[in-house]
């Protein structure tokens, strides 16, 4: 039971929070978002992220034509392109970045299946959302790769007829796993299956580690809690770092819905199932080891880190 306390005329303590009898009543905390509200969000968060990502990838890959074009004149290196590994990293972390501020006020952002699977297991969100998050995620990673395919089609053709051998179409051999990798992931021709998804488990664990520090709170006390842009731009530099020194084996996805959504619209859009056939079938490495190493990350971090911090404010 609660206990009061009148310490002055007119001002009463309740649990220790003073309340000024006299002054308008407190407002009532504003109802939790709707569900169609919650779906929308992580659909626009992850929209806004990929549309970033994928034309990042399709920017520096396309933008080789002219390069190609000149060593086919002089027989120089091909070397050039309007972009490079650098601006790959950083303008995935930048569209992580906006994404998690469209979204955070409204999920936390999850923008990831692996995020939300992790969440479930952590009692943060209900699992009965976890299916619904990941068709959210999905198509907002599928309505993006159609995006940008409009936006890009005319320099991925350029693409074909200057840089792919024997063909100008991206969709055929010879120019199809270049032109599908500005969407999708593919191992090294060096991976096989099982490096490939102990890469992903262990980038996707880093991930979920490292977003578990810096979403707990406790880790700041005294101060308060990290607010909506330290932690997007934290989660930001985290892709970034993963990127930087885990993305030359597969491209990190690190995400399934990042990297399926984008698989399937390059199976309709004229790749067909190659995009599920190359690299040994390698399209289920990225959602199923990401589904595993994000909890792995996380419970490393609560078994390290997190149970031995205080529970209670001091």
């Amino acid at each position: 039971m609660e206990s009061l306390l009148n310490d002055e005329p007119g001002r009463v303590v309740v649990n220790t929070h003073v309340l000024d009898s006299h002054a308008e009543p407190l407002s009532s905390p504003p109802p939790a978002p709707s569900v169609s509200r919650r779906l929308a969000a992580e659909f626009l968060g992850t929209f806004v992220m990929m549309v970033f990502g994928i034309g990042v990838d399709c920017q520096t890959i396309f933008s080789k034509a002219g390069s190609c074009a000149y060593a086919l004149e002089t027989g120089a290196p091909q070397v050039s392109s309007d972009g490079g590994e650098l601006s790959i990293n950083l303008c995935w972390g930048a569209g992580v970045f906006f994404g998690v501020m469209i979204a955070g006020g409204v999920t936390g952002a999850h923008l990831n299946p692996a995020v939300s699977v992790t969440m479930a297991l952590r009692k943060e969100l209900e699992w009965s959302m976890v299916l619904p998050y990941f068709f959210a995620q999905f198509l907002g990673a599928f309505v993006a790769s159609a995006v940008m395919f409009l936006n890009y089609s005319p320099a991925m053709y350029h693409y074909a007829r200057k840089c792919c051998d024997g063909t100008d179409s991206p969709f055929y051999d010879g120019c199809r796993e270049d032109t599908a990798h500005a969407w999708t992931s593919f191992p090294q021709r060096y991976e096989s299956v099982g490096y490939g998804f102990a890469d992903q488990l262990i980038g996707t664990a880093i991930l979920l580690g490292g977003i578990s520090a810096i979403i707990d709170a406790k880790q700041r006390r005294p101060h308060p809690p990290a607010g909506p842009f330290t932690v997007a731009a934290s989660v930001g530099a985290l892709v970034v770092a993963i990127g930087m020194s885990m993305g030359y084996n597969a491209g990190y996805p690190i995400n399934p819905a990042r990297d399926f959504g984008p698989r399937v619209f390059c199976w309709m859009a004229g790749w067909g199932d190659f995009v599920f056939k190359a690299g040994d079938m390698w399209w289920w490495v990225p959602i199923v080891a990401p589904l595993l190493g994000g909890p792995l990350g996380s419970l490393t971090y609560w078994s390290f880190v997190e149970v031995w911090l205080p529970q209670d404010a001091p």
